[in-house]
């Protein structure tokens, strides 16, 4: 596989494919929100496992593959910091390079598809998603509070 092209899981690409056809948005803004969203929570993605028996589901479709600049554009560099960061700051521990994007960039990507793809089948209704997906920053304390349709946290 060439250093800039990657693939998604087929129910990656089911939810892409579900998710870009509700929403009406490009499959490649899809995965940056569900990177976004991935990043949104405070666990690292290392270690992270689809529940089994789910690619079962997405068995007819055909693994969507993605060039690098078309996932992350003129902006490479600062979606390798901010998952270098989030890990760092989740685990302690550095990526070493060889790992960012087939491993790390790729499991916040999954990551951020089963988040998107489940709180999208929550609602059902685009205008909702979306609106879930505001952050809301206490600029004194900069803490982010996100309303979720799971509830609210911080």
């Amino acid at each position: 596989m060439s250093s800039n092209k990657l693939k998604l899981s087929k129910l990656a690409t089911k939810e892409v494919d579900h998710l870009s056809a509700r929403l009406g948005l490009r499959p490649n803004v899809i995965c940056r929100l569900a990177i976004g969203r991935s990043l949104s929570l405070p666990e690292s993605v290392n270690g992270y496992v689809r529940a089994e028996g789910e690619e079962k589901e997405a068995e007819m479709y055909v693994e969507k593959e993605f060039n690098r600049y078309t996932l992350t554009g003129n902006e490479d560099e600062l979606y390798k910091i901010l998952i270098y960061q989030h890990e760092y700051s989740c685990s302690g521990r550095k990526i070493p390079e060889n790992q960012y994007y087939y491993q790390y960039f790729r499991l916040h990507l999954e990551r951020g598809l089963d988040l998107l793809y489940y709180e999208y089948q929550r609602v059902n209704s685009p205008v909702e998603f979306l609106r879930s997906l505001i952050d809301t920053v206490d600029v004194n304390t900069g803490k982010v509070s996100r309303q979720t349709l799971m509830g609210e946290y911080e």
